[in-house]
């Protein structure tokens, strides 16, 4: 289905609605939808309004610009740039993160999905997102080793090797 197709249909069929209602419908006009955008300290760029399925050009406060249409904007969609930085975290909480495990992030942040060089307290280094390392994810060869040691702790072998590691003096008889 496409935008046209949605357009042509959705203007004027709405199933099951009362005629109260259809009548109490009615097309935006381009002041309101300026007054929408000033409302969000942003302004439409437009000179005209089609409808509210026709892309038009926006710019918010920062002025940032983007096309969109006027009906995403009456839903509450606003700028992306400025949603995006309101999400990010400050550089100085990937830090935070890294010392508290006693490691060190060796890249700089951008974002919380983009991959990162970490080290950890052994000196190991590989690559995550902060999202994984913020949810718990830390170095994975300390954890490859962690699990050996308790499979090995945690098994019947655990006695035997502990044996062969021992040194035991020769007999001397």
């Amino acid at each position: 289905m496409n935008i046209a197709h949605f357009r042509r249909n959705a203007r004027y069929s709405l199933p099951g609605a009362p005629r109260a209602k259809l009548a109490a419908m009615r097309k935006l006009n381009l002041v309101e939808i300026q007054e929408d955008a000033a409302r969000r300290g942003g302004r439409c760029l437009a000179e005209t309004y089609v409808d509210s399925l026709t892309l038009m050009d926006w710019e918010c406060a920062q002025g940032h610009r983007w096309r969109a249409v006027a009906h995403a904007i009456r839903q509450g969609h606003w700028c992306k740039k400025c949603a995006d930085e309101r999400l990010r975290f400050p550089a100085q909480a990937v830090q935070e993160i890294a010392n508290a495990r006693g490691g060190a992030c060796l890249s700089p942040y951008s974002n919380s999905q983009t991959k990162l060089e970490w080290q950890c307290k052994e000196g190991h280094s590989w690559w995550a997102t902060f999202s994984s390392v913020k949810q718990g994810s830390w170095c994975p060869q300390c954890k490859g080793e962690r699990r050996g040691r308790r499979r090995i702790n945690g098994s019947a072998m655990a006695h035997t090797i502990a044996m062969i590691q021992k040194v035991v003096p020769p007999n001397s008889a």
